[in-house]
């Protein structure tokens, strides 16, 4: 069974001012660290992006923002790829934003090897 992603309601609404700068941080930041994912004009013009690869870049780079009720990106990302998986359409974008939560899951959370160390030093 194939599951339509345009006719779903959990789309979150994104001004173009929050994606240009979540693309403008993304290169100051986080660009190949660990790997190259994107050239600038691989992500313009902003409106042809694939909703996982935007919802990808703003989840790793939110951590800059001073909003208090950040929209859950991170899991709009991940429900598109689980529906991308099972309705294997699986694309290049979706590998890229599967790689940009695996990056933000890592810097945002203590890894058991660094808090292992970090115990170990004091």
């Amino acid at each position: 069974m194939l599951f339509q992603l345009e006719s779903l309601d959990w789309k979150l609404e994104i001004s173009s001012a929050a994606l240009s700068r979540g693309i403008e941080l993304y290169f100051e930041s986080f660009h190949r660290q660990p790997i190259w994912l994107f050239d600038r004009e691989d992500l313009e013009p902003h409106d042809k992006l694939s909703s996982d690869v935007v919802y990808g870049i703003l989840e790793l780079t939110e951590r800059f923002s001073h909003e208090k009720n950040r929209p859950q990106y991170g899991e709009s990302a991940r429900w598109l790829i689980m529906l991308r998986v099972a309705n294997q359409t699986v694309e290049l974008g979706t590998v890229q934003s599967l790689c940009l939560l695996s990056y933000s899951a890592f810097i945002g959370k203590p890894t058991l090897l660094a808090d292992n160390a970090k115990r170990e030093m004091y």
